[in-house]
C-alpha cells in the first residue's frame, strides 16, 4: 500500500464572514474515520485569485494526513462536501508522494 502525505487549508470564516470552523469538525471525523488521525500545525494566512481577478484573503486551519494513495478520492469527496456549504471557490489540498512515512 502506497502511502501519501495531504496537507489541506480549511477557511475559519467564509467569504461572507460567516464561521465555518463548526464544518472543521465533521471534516476531522470524517478523516479520523479514514485514516486514524490527523495533525493540526496551526492557523495561516493566504490569499486567492477569485474567478473575477479579485484577491480573497482568508486566515485558515492547515490540517496533515498520511493515507492510503487509494483513500485520496475519498478525501477529496469530504473536502467537496465541506466546500459545498461555503462561498468558497476553492479548497486547497496538496498531495505528497513518493515519501517513505514512519509512526514511532
Amino acid at each position: 500500500m502506497a502511502r501519501v502525505k495531504a496537507t489541506f487549508y480549511l477557511p475559519i470564516a467564509d467569504n461572507d464572514g460567516r464561521d465555518l470552523e463548526p464544518g472543521h469538525e465533521v471534516v476531522r471525523q470524517g478523516v479520523f474515520a479514514m485514516c486514524d488521525g490527523w495533525t493540526y500545525p496551526g492557523d495561516v494566512n493566504g490569499a486567492f485569485r477569485m474567478a473575477d481577478g479579485s484577491p480573497s484573503f482568508d486566515r485558515s486551519a492547515e490540517y496533515i494526513v498520511v493515507l492510503d494513495e487509494s483513500q485520496v478520492g475519498e478525501l477529496v469527496e469530504l473536502l467537496r462536501a465541506f466546500k459545498s456549504f461555503t462561498l468558497q471557490e476553492a479548497i486547497d489540498l496538496g498531495i505528497q508522494r513518493g515519501v517513505e512515512f514512519l509512526f514511532v
